[in-house]
């Protein structure tokens, strides 16, 4: 007689089942674990994921927006700088023109101003023309038309200096007569603008003293170039004779 078999395997069987252990039963419970856990995982919101190592839409995206972003920036910076350069250039422009200003303000500062031309200069020159006709005479010490004296012509720094800028020779001042018109003109300006009165300016123009034409050395005698004074008065009628015995004055 056959021993009945032991500790036998069969498909699926577990070793020694319980008596109560069903396969089919425990294959039908495996199954609807199954079922269930796949309606569970149907059952969520799944969205779709993807790393972003892999993710080249985002890659490309996020690209993209740094290119963007250094365009931007590049843009901006270029505008910044334009308006930097703009100011700069304003900012220069107007220190130059402070400069050119300024430069020219000290000019003008430094610069003599042209003296006034006294309204009896006319005159008093036709006076003296009228007195002497010649332009190149030479009387007790004068010189030309004008009567200037050779100390103002022949010396340095002297009225040529003063009015031509530089010195020049007697001779020079006699045969021209636009420069004895130039140094007569500016030289008697000054003192006409500079004396009260024509006799003033007249006498200083022959002896250096507005006074000097009426006054007396130590011997009681007049300047030599009294006569001088008397006669551009008398040809300007500021000379007045007074009666005999007495003494002439101008007006």
């Amino acid at each position: 007689m056959a021993m009945p078999l032991t500790n036998y395997r069969r498909g699926l069987q577990k070793e020694d089942p319980s008596p109560y252990w069903n396969p089919v039963t425990a294959r039908m419970n495996s199954m609807q674990n199954m079922l269930d856990t796949n309606q569970e995982s149907l059952n969520q919101d799944y969205t779709e994921m993807v790393l972003p190592q892999y993710d080249w839409a985002y890659k490309a995206a996020q690209k993209g927006g740094k290119v963007a972003q250094v365009n931007y920036n590049s843009a901006l910076n270029a505008t910044q700088n334009t308006i930097d350069q703009a100011n700069a250039n304003a900012q220069a422009q107007q220190q130059q023109q402070q400069q050119e200003f300024d430069q020219a303000l000290q000019n003008a500062q430094n610069q003599p101003q042209a003296p006034v031309t006294n309204p009896r200069l006319g005159a008093v020159l036709r006076a003296y023309k009228q007195q002497q006709p010649e332009w190149n005479a030479r009387d007790n010490g004068l010189l030309g038309r004008f009567g200037v004296s050779r100390e103002k012509i022949a010396g340095r720094g002297g009225w040529d200096r003063q009015a031509l800028g530089r010195d020049i020779s007697a001779r020079q001042f006699l045969n021209n007569r636009d420069l004895q018109k130039q140094i007569a003109r500016t030289v008697m300006n000054r003192m006409l603008n500079n004396n009260q009165d024509v006799t003033g300016a007249v006498s200083k123009w022959y002896t250096g003293s507005p006074t000097g034409w009426d006054e007396r050395n130590a011997q009681g005698l007049y300047s030599p170039y009294r006569s001088n004074v008397i006669q551009i008065l008398q040809a300007l009628g500021l000379w007045n004779p007074q009666p005999s015995g007495s003494t002439s004055t101008p007006i």
